[in-house]
Order: structure tokens, then C-alpha cells, then sequence
């Protein structure tokens, strides 16, 4: 006691306390009495010091904040709660509790009668607080809060304080001097204690809506430990997780609230320079529109305008305005977290104080349970601002991501062409896809950078405290460390950038051959275009390489980095200073480096992320300043024209228009034609009146909405019904007059579910036909004033063209008062249109009625005049249909065929001796309302889905995943990976016990008082520190050697399954294609391989670096302290149940999360294949919301995810802290037993085990979470195969087939094994040479006949020959590459013209030309500047859908086999072009066996035979002129329906 009485802050606190009145206040007793408070077993103090400080501090802090919160609440709106029971509580509990404390304050102030007193103003400070109190209570409901977080706190703050004066009541027995004080104190602390359990329950709220989040309505400490995730942990844990046990997200996390708040900050965003420019653009002449000032623009050298540059609105900007203060939360959450890291060192060090001098009176044992308590509070404040963090920065990552998400839809919904010509389709997915998931995996990172730089600053001052100068050579280490790692992260941001290019290249590639993949099976050119792809993956994979060497580089400074600091800095301590180094220099220096340690290597990786964050962020903002559609392309008005287009000039680029001087003026109701050779810009025309094109000069105005059918049809993946609606409301009379008008009733009597059957993507299971009338169905239903048809009859049979044009476009059918502009390559159409426009090489070149252009000199009369002679009087459309039937009959026959004048006049025959056939709407008619009101119905209640939906594994990922991929690294190198790992880590753990030994080494305790000049010393130092060096290179060389061993193999696995996958996926059969939506198999080679590249690799190393770290821990503090094994046990249990009741869930989300992704990336392509359609349609909304809906549900999923990895991490963090707050009660309590070097061992490596037990956890389920991916391409890879491309054993003679002759026998098939035959017992003989033209209503058959030459279906019994050689014993490749199609649907890729045409270089430049030109493409490939090499863009966008089919012929051409088949392949281009190829196709494969696939019965009248199918088989097979003669064949019905004969 003595001791502390000279003790010189006695003398302060006096002096302190004189000087500034508390003498009074304290009534004249002292304030502070350090000997009372440090001496004896139990710390006491002063009644004054009670009655000020602890009072001060709970009450104080709640005056200061309450401006700042009376602020915030008055902001609010009022949305009172209703008055529950525990509001009421509430209220009588302040009363009880203010009556209580004015009863204190009655019995402090009676025995002194003085307000200048310590007690008496402490209790008046209180009654005011419960006064304040009470108004927040109050206003709290008022606006409708159901939990108060300052409350809380409030509460929390006072019944902890409150313990110590309540403490030294008891200890100083005031029960007994003072009962009526000491009673209503405690009487006090009890109603605290209810006021805090009240706290921690959340108010009834007003409304109970079941779409509220439970976020939203849960209490403090639930929000606080995330408790209120816990009901989906326990359904998780009982069952799998579904989406609908899902929990709802909060409104404003929501895709639409967002997209919102975004729109709103980003029109401001807009960089100032940008404006500066636009208004230097402004002194330009004003002229007339922005194409005007454009080409006085490219007058004075500006060759751009403002409204065709990309905008330069700052996305950082936008997203700062939007979620700037949650990034701030979470910056201040982790800098508390850095306070907290930083205050757990100088803990350590008091408490080594007390271990080092057991004896010592300053080291009571009640000094170091307390100081045991600190870090364990200090610890746990550690772990929930860990915990928040994370949580707030995840979930700030994933409404960035829903933000983008959006936006980037939005945009792509708006973009203009020009614009999107330089992203295609494969990038902007992989925006949407990797760039997203991108920024919302480095949110976490994004600027952490500063609070890891004050980490290690704090760091190396408080080392500086310790260790003094030597310090700065731990710091100089550190800078060349620090130096090396800023050369490596810009070096790997350049490699980064250029791995991510080649990765879009690889997805655009990929998804090209995804989406052509029956051409390619078809033309057997799948393995030439899976080869292309590996060599664009295996350019990929050496980026990628450089990658992960420079991070390994990285990740191996990281490992050594704490031996080559502590080693440098030990050696320097012990040449420089003269105090040998002991245990609380050792192992809080120790502490202080594990905090450097991570402080740099979470320095690193915020570089690395924030590189990835910026890099993909740079890309989406690129995107999002893209030029859009300008929307005064086209002005929308109420009175004049229909459409008018004034002096118009159009471009799909800015340096070249493609439609000049154009002026149309079509009334309201009038129907016009559009004419012209392929290329001409007929489909141009409608773009402009669309506001697509660029509008370089002129008006276009359009009255009234707009409908429009585009060229090749845009089909959803939904059921027929959806894709006619097209989110209109069903109207039952309309849509049957729709589904009739547009000859669908007959095909949805085949189609498997009517109305409801579900078409595939992309249309996959229609034909060319239905796709085009479905497309129809949705403009007619869609009730528009002006339609846009572009060539919608082209690809449906003659008879079907017939009846939609006279039920639809003509002048009785749905549209005959609707304005109507249709693209039309027939000329029988064209007497019954208004008006006629010919377009010439972009221009107008005559307009004018059928009569009016055909009696003028001009190119509709030249075009004409190739099939008309002289016409006589009479109807002019009979005339043409015969005329059109006499040059069609003469190009797949010679000149001299005799067989041509036969049918000739075997036709005039018919015509003359039968009656003029009735329109053959009327017979469509009767067939289509034939249709029985119960099949309709039975079909409304079924819905086929050809999609099937994406199955997910439930429970533990299987064993068997794992060695997939540890297969592909190799099992023997896999244990050598864990055994080189083990070896760093034990080697870590030898050389800190090597240092424990160090300080506790007996020559060293006993040099305290000499120095390190001692020669005994030295050489003690020079014997451990060599040891601990010896450690030290034997980590380095084992974290090298994994380090090679791990990138080498990493990559090769990668390679490995990439090629697998690539390979199993293209040897599916053509059936799994149908099924699966193309984003559903990307989604597999995009993310599902991103994580296989990168993410995996780093987890499975992180996950062995936790096991092994934490055994070392454990083994560590157990070494130290062998009580520590009575509590590894139940640690270890609780543990174990907190794994397996987080697993469960955490694994299934993962699973739902991977599932919920490949619906918006579906949906996504599909939009990018119909913006156009669904901007024509002004539909954007409706997607848009859709999208929402896609874009909510999957980052629902995703959140519930957050929050359970945010769950885990508070409690398994607490688990460790409980395992720091055991190590350091048991150091304390064994303080007599144990050595300090020990303690410092044990406590030093207990402080690590809180970060690692998280880790373990989060790394363990995230490993779980990266197999789903391996499991997802596993799952691909055991896909059902192909037959072999090879057959090794049964090869074709060379030169197979040399006649052409096809023999089927008995032949049926079908499509999947549970579906009907869709050919049925084919019995034929087409013999060398023949000409066979095939046809029959839809879906009776033709295409499947295709398909069976070809082997993409199988056959169920009978079989094919050719040449006598059984297809099902030859190869694929055998079999497909000697047959030639051309096909319906003209697919191109991305690349030159030449790979297009000749993708295995097989053929000279001139053989190239030479089918070039037989294919009438020569002259405009030579008109491009770089002639073969020209880039055909995404899906041949470059070139028109004729010139497509002409590319497709020069492929045929230059193939040339003894067999082609046709498949209605001059559908798209006009009769002067139909003309040459069939001459082409005449002249070129003379002697080759050619099977046509006839929708227009016109092209295959002169044929050599006729194959009539009807559900599936043969019904006819002769001769035309035989089947004709027969007027009860079904040819001659259906050649009587097209109306060629009378």
C-alpha cells in the first residue's frame, strides 16, 4: 500500500483536481486513488470517481450523437406502429426507472443540500437521459422503426458500466450504511437489465407482408449475429434448399429500384470536358439535322458529331452518388477492425508483463484476467466488424452487380447498330457474364489498400517501440518486397487485360459454333471449328500462365515474407542493441509481424482485385457510353402519311450511306411492295423507317404504332401462344382469327402440345416455314397501324404463301386496313399491291402501280421482261403465276430435254380441261376450321417443354468430383503439393518454438543485466539465429518448389477439362442442342471454367494452407500449455456442428446460384438477336421487367449466400475468440508453472487461430462450391456421343459415291427416344443422276428426311445406303463430307470470307474465285477493298440474307459431291438471282443425284420424280407428269391449292 502512496499521478490527480473544482464536486474526498484501485485482490473505486466517470460515460455519449439522430428521424416519414405490449413495457419501465432515480436523488441530495455534487448532478443527468430516451422511444414508433440500433446500444453501454459501481457496493458493504441507496440501485440495474431484454426484441410491425425482408424486421443483436437467417439455416439443414425457401430481398435492393437510381445519377455524369467539346460542335453552321452538320464536320476535318460519339458519362461517378455511403460503412467498419488488430499486441504485451514476473506486486492475478478478458472483447469487436464488413461489402458487390447487370440490358436495348459493330455479341455476354462477376468479387477490396497501409504503418511504430532501430531493416525488406510486388502487379495488369480480350475471343468463337452447330455437323466441319477454339483456348492458357507465375511470385513473398523481416530485424536487434532479446520482445514483435504479414499479402490482393475491378469496369463503362439510336430518327405524328420519308440518306456507318435521295409517301391503309435485286437495301429501307439506321439527312415520319416481321425470323424460347402474344392480353376470337389467318391451326394439330408446346432457342424445333408465321401471328395480334413485312412469304410453302397473302396482307385479310409495307422477292404478288417501289443500288429508282412500271421502260420492266413475254388481255396474275411456272421448269433440265415442252404442255392441258381452282384461302380456310374446339382445348392444358430444366445435385458434392480434378493435376503430384506445403508449415511452426527457446534459454535470462558484446551471448545468438535462418531457407525452397509444381499442373488440368468439355459438346447429338439453351452450355465454358482457371486452384491451396496452418496452431498452444487439450475438445465439437449446419445450405445456394445465372444469359442473347424486333414492337419495358425478374431471383439466391457466409463468419470467428480467451486464462492461471516464452508462444499463435478458423470455413465451402463447377462440366462430359467420325474398321472406297444412288429401306426414325417416328417405314429407290423433288404440308417429314442422309438423327429400324454402302457402318465424317446441302438458313461466321467459304484451306485463291462466280458473288467480293479477306461480322451481318445463301452455294460449289440436297435454298433472294443459281446448280451438278426440299412446288415441277411425304411416309413417288395426270394424288391437290393449274 506504501508504495502507491508516493506513486506521482496521486500527486497529479491532486493538483488536477484543485485546479479545476473537483474538490467540491467530490466533497472534498479524492477522485482517483490509484493504490486503492491497483493494490490488493481486488480492484476498488473512489465514491467520486463512481459517481462521474461511469455515470459520464453511458449517459454523455447519447447527448453528443443526439443532434445528428434527431436530424435523421424529423427526415423520415411518419408510419406510426401500432401500440403493442412492448411499447407499453417500454414506457412503464422508463417511468419506474425515472421514479427510481429520483428517489436516489432525494436520498444523495437531503444530507449535503447542495446541486454541486457528484451524485446529485450524475442522477439529474441520468432522470434527463430517461426523459430523452423516452422521446426516441416515441418518435421511434412514430416513424415506424421496429428496433432502435443507438438504444440498443445505450442499453448495452449502461448494464455493462454499471457493473463496476454496482461491483464496489457490494465489495464495501453499503447494502448495510446506505440499504434504501444500494435497494433502489439494484432495483435500477434489474429494470436496465428488462430495458436491454426489450432492446433485443423488434417491435410488431404495421403491415405483416410476406415480401418483406426478415432483414428489415429483425432486432439489433439478430442483425448484429445475423440470427435472422437462422429459419433458412435450420430448412437447409433438414432438407435442400429450394428457391422458394428463399428469403425475400428489401425493395430497394431490387433490380428496378436500382436501374432507377441509377438512370437518375447518371444523366448528370457527364464529364465537363465532353460538354466543352459539344459546345464548340455548337458554333458550327446550324443546319437543318445532325447529318448536315456531320458532313461540315468532315469539311473541316472533324469527321464525328455529338450525337454520333460515345458519350463520356462517368460510371464511377454514377455508382459513388448511388452507394457512396455503404462504401464508407465499410471503410469505417474496417478501420475499427484495424484499431482492434492494432490494440491486440499491446495487450499481449501487459499480459507477457504479468506471465515474465509472477511475483511482482504489480501483477496481481485479477490484473491478468482481465487483461485475458480484453483480448478476448477486443477480439470478439473484431470479429463483428470483420463480419459486417464483409457483409456490407459483399452485398454492396452484389447491388453494384444487379445495378450493371441492368444497365447493361437497358443499353443493349438501345444501342445503335453502328455502335454494337465494334462489340460483338460474345463480349458484350462476357460483360454481363465475367466483367460483373468481376467488380462484385473485388468490391471487398476496392480501397481497402489504405487501411492495409495504416495497418502496416501502426505495425512497424509499434515495432519501432520494441525493437527500436532495428526495425528499419525489417522496413527496408519491406520496401523492396512492397517494390517487387507493384512491378509484378503492373506487369500482370497489361497480361490481365490481353487474357481477358482473348477470353471474349474464345466465348464469341464458342457461342458462333454453339449456335451453327447443325451446319457444322452437316457440313462436317465441327472438329475444324472445335480445333480453332483450342487454339484460341491454348493462346488463352499462356496468358494465363504469366498470370499465375507473377502471382505466385507474389503468394511465395508472401509466405517468406515473415522470415526474412523477423530474421532480418532479429539479426540487426541483436548486433545493435544491448538488451538480449526475451519473450514479450519476441513474441509481440511475432505478433506485430503476423499483422504485417497479412496486412501485405491483403495489400497485394486489393492491388490484384482492384487491377480486375478497374480493367473490367473500364470495359462496361465503354460499352455504356456507346452511341444509342437516336430517337429523332423518326418523328412520330398524328395527322399526314402513313409513312413519309423526305429527302432521306441513311448509313449503317457514318462514312458511307447506303440509301440515298429517298422520298416515299405511303397513305394510311395503303399496301405497298418493295423490289429490287439482292443487296439493294430493300431490308435497309424498313431498318430506317425504324430509326435504326443512321439518318444522315431528311425527315421520316410514321403515324401510329408500328409492327414489324423481320427477314429471318426472331423466335423466343417459350410456347407458341407466349411468342404470339407477345405480352399482350389474350383476346380468344382474335387469336384463333390470327392463329387461321396465319396457317398455324395445322401445325399446332402436329405439334406435340398444341399452342403450349415450347419452342426451343432460336426457334430450334421449327421449321424455316412456322418460324416466319409465328413471327407474322405476333405482328397481326399485335393490332398495329403500320406494318413492316420483310419477305415473311418467302420461306412457306406456295399454297400456304398464297393463303396467308390473301387471309393477312391482301385486300380482305386482317390487315387490309392497316398500312402495310412488304419486302417481297414474288412477283405474284405484286398486281394486287397499291404501289410498287424498286430500289437500284440504294436509290429509288421508279415507283408507281404494276401496270403504270410494267408499261414504262425501267428496271421493274427489265426485271419482269427475264420471265413475261407479251402479255395478252386477261388476268394479269394468272399470266404471271404461268410464266414464272415456264422459266422455273426449264433450269433443272437441259436446253434440248424434251421432257420440258411434255410437262409444258401436259400443264397447258390441265389448266384447259379443269376449272380454275377457288382461292386457296377458302380451301385453307375449311381445313383450318376444322379443327374441333376439344382438341383446342385439350391442348391449352398441356405444355410441352422442349427445354428441360438444368438439373442441380443436392447434399455434399461427391468424393468423385474432386478426383476428377485432382486426376487431371495427377494424384502423385497432388501429395507431393500437400507434402511440400506441410513441410513450409512445419518448418514455420520449428522456427518459433526455436525462438520461444530462444528467450527461455538460461545464458540469455541471465545476460539481462550484461550485453550483447558477451562472448557466451554471441554465441548463443549466433547458434539459434543460425538455426532459425536454416528454417527459414528451408521454407523458401519448399514454397518454390510448390509454387512451380502448382502453376504447371494447375494449367495443365485446366487445359485438360477445357478440352473434354469443348470435345464431349461438340459430339453431342443434335438433340441435346434442341433442348439446351446455348447460354446454359457457355455458362459451363464461361463462369463454370473461370472458376476451374482461377479460383479453384487458389482455394484448394488456401484450403490445405488452413488445415495445416491450424494443426500447427493447435499443436503449438498445446506444447505451451497442456491444459489447452481439456478445451480443444468441446472447441472441436461445436465447431463441427457449426460445419455441418452451415454446409447444407451453403453448398445448395452455390448450386441454385450456378442455375439461376444461365437464364439471364439466355435471355440476354436472345435480346441480342431481337433488339430490333423489340424495339419495333416498343417492348423494351417488358423485357426490361423481365430481365429485372431473372436478375432478382438470381441475386436473391445470391444474397441469402451473403448472409449465411457472413452468419458463419461471426460465429466461428467468436469459436476462436473463445479459443484466445481459454489460451490466455490458462497462461494466467498457470502464470507460476510456465515460462513466458511459452505464454508468448501460446498466446501469440491463439491470436491467429480466430482469422484461420474463419478462413477454414469460408476457403472449405468455397472448394465445396468451385467442384459444383468441376461437377457441371463433369456432367457435360459424360453427355450422350455421336456415333464415331471414324469408323475405322469400315472405311468408303475413295472416290464414294461415285453414281448417286440412295436406297432406303424400311427406313423410320425419330428425334428422341420419347417421342413418336417422324418417318415411318421408307421404302425408296432414287437412282444415280435423278433429280427428286420432295414435298408435302409442314411437318410431314421433308427436313427429317435431310437429317437421316446426314445421320444427325438416328435410325430406330431399317436403314440407308448409297452406292451401296450402309451409312450406319461408315463414320460420321465419312458420311457427312461426301454429301453436299444447301441449306434453308444461311449461317456464317465471324472471320474472313475466305474461312467462311473454305474453313480447311483446302482450296487455291483461284478455285475460290471460280465458285465465287458461279455463284454471282465475284463481282461484289471485288468491289470490297480487301476482297477475300473482307470480314463477314457476327453471324454474317456484313452481308444480306440473299448474299448469305450465295456464300452458302460458293460452299457447295467448291464441295461439288455426286449428291446435293436443297432445302428451299433460293427462298431469300430475288427471281433474277433464283435464275442464276438454279442455272448454277443446273449446269454445275448435271450428273449429280439432287434431292430438293420444295416449299414453292414451282422449283421441282421439271424433276425427274416427285416424293409426296404425309406424317412421316411416302405417299407418292413418281413422276410429275404420271402424278398429275392423277387428279385424286395429293401432288396435283396440292399443285391445284398453289393455284398452277385451273
Amino acid at each position: 500500500m506504501l508504495l502507491y502512496k508516493s506513486h506521482p499521478f496521486n500527486s497529479l490527480q491532486g493538483e488536477y483536481c484543485e485546479q479545476h473544482g473537483m474538490n467540491p464536486l467530490c466533497k472534498h474526498e479524492d477522485f482517483w486513488d490509484l493504490n486503492q484501485t491497483m493494490s490488493g485482490d481486488q480492484p476498488l473505486f473512489t465514491p467520486c470517481f463512481l459517481s462521474t466517470v461511469p455515470v459520464w460515460v453511458i449517459h454523455g455519449w447519447i447527448w453528443i450523437v443526439s443532434p445528428f439522430y434527431m436530424y435523421y428521424l424529423f427526415r423520415q416519414k411518419s408510419d406510426p406502429n401500432p401500440l403493442s405490449g412492448r411499447i407499453i413495457s417500454k414506457y412503464l419501465l422508463l417511468a419506474v426507472n425515472i421514479l427510481l432515480l429520483v428517489v436516489q436523488w432525494v436520498l444523495e441530495y437531503t444530507p449535503h443540500h447542495s446541486l454541486w455534487n457528484a451524485a446529485v448532478l450524475g442522477f439529474t443527468l441520468q432522470i434527463c437521459t430517461q426523459i430523452l430516451v423516452g422521446f426516441y422511444i416515441h418518435m421511434e414508433r412514430w416513424k415506424g422503426f421496429l428496433s432502435s440500433g443507438i438504444l440498443f446500444i445505450y442499453w448495452t453501454v449502461a448494464i455493462i458500466i454499471s457493473v463496476v459501481p454496482l461491483y464496489n457496493k457490494i465489495l464495501k458493504l453499503e447494502y448495510l450504511q446506505s440499504t434504501w441507496l444500494f435497494t433502489s440501485f439494484c432495483a435500477m440495474y434489474v429494470v436496465l437489465c428488462m430495458q436491454w431484454m426489450l432492446s433485443c426484441l423488434a417491435d410488431i410491425p404495421k403491415h405483416n407482408d410476406k415480401e418483406r425482408s426478415p432483414y428489415c424486421t429483425s432486432s439489433i443483436p439478430s442483425k448484429l449475429l445475423f440470427l435472422w437467417i437462422f429459419r433458412i439455416l435450420m430448412r437447409g439443414f433438414r432438407k435442400p434448399l429450394t428457391q422458394e425457401d428463399i428469403i425475400p430481398m428489401d425493395s430497394r435492393d431490387k433490380a428496378g429500384y436500382l436501374l432507377s437510381k441509377y438512370q437518375y445519377h447518371w444523366k448528370p455524369s457527364e464529364n465537363t470536358s465532353t460538354k466543352c467539346c459539344i459546345e464548340r460542335g455548337n458554333d458550327l453552321p446550324v443546319l437543318e439535322n445532325a447529318g448536315e452538320s456531320l458532313l461540315v464536320m468532315n469539311d473541316v476535318g472533324d469527321n464525328t458529331h455529338p450525337e454520333y460519339h460515345p458519350s463520356h458519362h462517368s460510371l464511377l461517378r454514377t455508382l459513388i452518388k448511388m452507394f457512396g455511403w455503404e462504401f464508407l460503412m465499410f471503410h469505417l467498419l474496417a478501420m475499427f477492425r484495424v484499431v482492434c488488430k492494432m490494440t491486440s499486441p499491446q495487450l499481449l504485451r501487459l499480459l507477457l508483463d504479468v506471465i515474465a514476473d509472477p511475483q511482482s506486486e504489480n501483477n496481481q492475478l485479477w490484473w491478468g484476467y482481465i487483461l485475458a478478458v480484453s483480448l478476448f472483447l477486443v477480439s470478439a469487436i473484431e470479429t463483428m466488424c470483420y463480419s459486417h464488413y464483409l457483409y456490407t461489402s459483399m452485398n454492396l458487390g452484389r447491388r453494384v452487380s444487379a445495378t450493371l447487370m441492368s444497365a447493361l440490358y437497358k443499353k443493349v436495348l438501345t444501342i445503335s447498330h453502328h455502335s454494337k459493330q465494334f462489340s460483338s455479341d460474345g463480349e458484350i455476354l462476357n460483360l454481363m457474364s465475367v466483367d460483373t462477376s468481376t467488380i462484385r468479387s473485388a468490391m471487398m477490396y476496392l480501397g481497402i489498400w489504405f487501411e492495409s497501409l495504416l495497418e502496416i504503418i501502426l505495425s512497424i511504430y509499434f515495432l519501432y517501440e520494441i525493437l527500436g532501430y532495428a526495425t528499419f531493416a525489417g522496413c527496408g525488406v519491406l520496401i523492396v518486397l512492397m517494390i517487387v510486388n507493384v512491378v509484378i502487379s503492373s506487369r500482370l495488369f497489361r497480361v490481365m487485360q490481353t487474357q481477358m480480350m482473348l477470353k471474349d475471343n474464345r466465348i464469341h468463337l464458342l457461342s458462333e459454333v454453339i449456335n451453327g452447330i447443325k451446319v457444322l455437323k452437316l457440313y462436317a466441319w465441327e472438329m475444324i471449328f472445335k480445333d480453332k477454339i483450342i487454339d484460341k483456348r491454348n493462346v488463352e492458357l499462356r496468358e494465363m500462365l504469366k498470370i499465375k507465375v507473377f502471382e505466385r511470385i507474389a503468394e511465395t513473398f508472401f509466405h517468406i515474407t515473415p522470415f526474412l523481416v523477423i530474421s532480418t530485424v532479429f539479426l540487426t536487434y541483436i548486433h545493435i542493441s544491448d538488451t538480449p532479446l526475451d519473450a514479450k520482445t519476441v513474441f509481440v514483435s511475432l505478433s506485430l509481424f503476423n499483422v504485417l504479414k497479412y496486412s501485405v499479402d491483403y495489400l497485394y490482393y486489393c492491388v490484384r482485385d482492384n487491377m480486375r475491378f478497374f480493367v473490367a469496369f473500364k470495359r462496361i463503362n465503354t460499352f455504356l457510353n456507346a452511341v444509342d439510336i437516336q430517337e429523332d430518327n423518326v418523328e412520330r405524328c398524328q395527322q399526314g402519311e402513313a409513312v413519309a420519308i423526305i429527302d432521306g440518306e441513311f448509313a449503317w456507318e457514318t462514312s458511307n450511306s447506303l440509301l440515298k435521295e429517298v422520298n416515299i409517301a405511303i397513305p394510311e391503309g395503303g399496301l405497298v411492295a418493295v423490289v429490287g435485286q439482292v443487296g439493294q437495301g430493300k431490308s435497309s429501307l424498313l431498318s430506317a423507317i425504324l430509326g435504326e439506321m443512321i439518318k444522315i439527312r431528311g425527315k421520316v415520319s410514321v403515324k401510329g404504332s408500328v409492327a414489324y416481321v423481320s427477314q429471318e425470323a426472331w423466335i423466343q424460347n417459350a410456347t407458341i401462344q407466349e411468342n404470339v402474344l407477345f405480352g399482350n392480353k389474350m383476346d380468344d376470337k382474335r387469336y384463333h382469327e390470327v392463329l387461321e389467318a396465319c396457317a398455324l391451326i395445322q401445325d399446332l394439330d402436329i405439334l406435340p402440345a398444341g399452342d403450349q408446346t415450347e419452342i426451343g432457342e432460336k426457334g430450334i424445333n421449327l421449321s424455316g416455314g412456322q418460324k416466319q408465321r409465328v413471327s407474322l401471328a405476333r405482328a397481326v395480334y399485335s393490332d398495329r397501324d403500320v406494318y413492316l413485312l420483310d419477305d415473311p412469304l418467302s420461306a412457306v410453302d406456295s399454297h400456304v404463301g398464297r393463303h396467308i397473302f390473301n387471309e393477312v396482307i391482301g385486300s380482305s385479310g386482317l390487315l387490309k386496313d392497316k398500312t402495310c409495307i412488304l419486302v417481297t422477292h414474288g412477283i405474284q404478288w405484286l398486281p394486287k399491291v397499291d404501289e410498287i417501289i424498286v430500289l437500284v443500288n440504294g436509290k429509288i429508282s421508279e415507283s408507281g402501280t404494276y401496270d403504270e412500271l410494267l408499261n414504262h421502260a425501267g428496271p421493274f420492266a427489265e426485271v419482269l421482261e427475264t420471265y413475261l413475254n407479251d402479255t395478252d388481255e386477261g388476268d394479269v396474275e394468272e399470266e404471271v403465276m404461268v410464266k414464272v411456272l415456264q422459266r422455273l421448269t426449264s433450269l433443272t433440265s437441259n436446253e434440248t430435254n424434251g421432257s420440258v415442252f411434255d410437262l409444258r404442255q401436259s400443264i397447258n392441258d390441265l389448266s384447259a380441261n379443269h376449272l380454275h381452282v377457288k382461292s386457296s384461302s377458302s380451301h385453307a380456310t375449311h381445313r383450318l376450321t376444322s379443327v374441333t374446339k376439344d382438341n383446342e382445348v385439350k391442348k391449352d392444358l398441356i405444355k410441352h417443354n422442349l427445354i428441360e430444366e438444368e438439373t442441380t445435385e443436392i447434399g455434399k458434392v461427391k468424393w468423385k468430383q474432386f478426383m476428377t480434378y485432382f486426376r487431371t493435376i495427377g494424384l502423385g503430384y497432388c501429395v507431393l503439393l500437400v507434402i511440400l506445403y506441410s513441410l513450409n508449415e512445419c518448418l514455420t511452426l520449428l522456427g518459433n518454438i526455436w525462438l520461444s527457446r530462444w528467450t527461455d534459454d538460461p545464458v540469455m535470462k541471465s545476460a539481462k543485466a550484461t550485453t550483447n558484446n558477451n562472448s557466451s551471448v554471441q554465441q548463443r545468438n549466433i547458434h539459434f539465429i543460425g538455426s532459425y535462418l536454416g528454417f527459414g531457407l528451408g521454407q523458401i525452397t519448399s514454397m518454390v518448389l510448390f509454387g512451380i509444381l502448382c502453376v504447371l499442373r494447375t494449367v495443365a488440368a485446366s487445359r485438360t477439362l477445357h478440352a473434354n468439355l469443348l470435345h464431349t459438346t461438340v459430339r453431342c447429338p443434335i438433340s441435346f442442342f434442341d433442348t439446351t439453351p446455348s447460354g446454359r452450355i457457355i455458362n459451363r465454358f464461361s463462369q463454370d471454367m473461370e472458376v476451374v482457371d482461377t479460383m479453384l486452384p487458389v482455394n484448394l491451396e488456401n484450403l490445405i494452407f488452413c488445415i495445416i496452418s491450424i494443426m500447427g496452431v493447435l499443436a503449438a498452444i498445446t506444447y505451451s500449455v497442456h491444459w489447452f487439450l481439456l478445451v480443444v475438445i468441446p472447441l472441436g465439437v461445436i465447431y463441427y456442428l457449426i460445419m455441418s449446419f452451415h454446409l447444407p445450405s451453403s453448398r445448395q445456394l452455390r448450386r441454385i446460384i450456378s442455375i439461376k445465372r444461365s437464364p439471364i444469359y439466355s435471355f440476354f442473347s436472345e435480346t441480342l438477336a431481337g433488339a430490333s424486333v423489340i424495339r419495333a414492337f416498343g417492348k423494351e419495358n417488358q423485357f426490361l421487367i423481365e430481365m429485372q425478374r431473372r436478375v432478382n431471383d438470381f441475386h436473391q439466391v445470391d444474397w441469402a449466400d451473403i448472409v449465411i457466409t457472413s452468419w458463419r463468419s461471426v460465429h466461428v470467428e467468436m469459436l476462436g475468440c473463445l479459443v484466445i480467451l481459454a489460451a490466455c486464462m490458462i497462461a494466467v492461471g498457470t502464470k507460476d508453472n510456465i515460462s513466458a516464452g511459452t505464454a508468448g508462444l501460446s498466446v501469440t499463435y491463439s491470436l491467429t487461430i480466430t482469422q484461420l478458423m474463419n478462413w477454414f470455413v469460408y476457403v472449405f465451402t468455397l472448394v465445396e462450391t468451385n467442384a459444383v463447377s468441376v461437377e457441371r462440366i463433369a456432367e457435360y462430359t459424360n453427355n450422350e456421343s455421336e456415333a464415331d467420325l471414324i469408323n475405322v474398321d469400315h472405311r468408303p472406297s475413295e472416290g464414294w459415291p461415285g453414281q448417286g444412288r440412295i436406297t432406303l429401306s424400311s427406313y423410320s426414325t425419330r428425334y428422341r427416344s420419347q417421342l413418336d417416328l417422324v418417318l415411318r417405314d421408307i421404302n425408296v429407290t432414287i437412282k444415280p443422276g435423278e433429280k427428286v423433288g420432295i414435298v408435302g404440308r409442314t411437318g410431314a417429314g421433308k427436313s427429317s428426311l435431310t437429317l437421316s442422309l446426314f445421320r444427325l438423327i438416328e435410325p430406330v429400324s431399317g436403314n440407308i445406303e448409297i452406292d451401296g454402302e450402309r451409312l450406319t457402318y461408315l463414320g460420321l465424317h465419312d458420311c457427312r463430307s461426301n454429301l453436299t446441302i444447301l441449306p434453308q438458313d444461311p449461317v456464317l461466321f465471324s472471320g474472313t470470307l475466305r474461312m467462311n467459304v473454305d474453313p480447311m484451306d483446302e482450296y487455291t485463291d483461284e478455285e475460290i474465285w471460280n465458285a465465287l462466280e458461279h455463284a454471282h458473288l465475284k463481282s461484289y467480293v471485288q468491289s470490297l477493298s480487301t476482297g477475300l479477306d473482307s470480314e463477314c461480322g457476327e453471324r454474317g451481318d456484313n452481308f444480306s440474307v440473299g448474299q448469305k445463301q450465295l456464300v452458302c452455294l460458293a460452299r457447295s460449289l467448291l464441295k461439288k459431291t455426286k449428291i446435293l440436297i436443297l432445302d428451299e435454298a433460293t427462298a431469300a433472294v430475288d427471281l433474277e438471282t433464283d435464275d442464276l443459281i438454279q442455272r448454277t446448280i443446273r449446269e454445275e451438278f448435271r450428273e449429280c443425284t439432287v434431292l430438293t426440299i420444295a416449299h414453292r412446288l414451282d422449283t421441282v415441277m421439271d424433276y425427274d420424280r416427285i416424293m409426296v411425304l404425309d406424317k412421316g411416309c411416302v405417299l407418292e413417288y413418281d413422276t410429275p407428269q404420271n402424278l398429275l395426270a392423277d387428279s385424286k394424288s395429293m401432288f396435283y391437290q396440292l399443285v391445284k391449292n398453289a393455284g398452277l393449274i385451273k
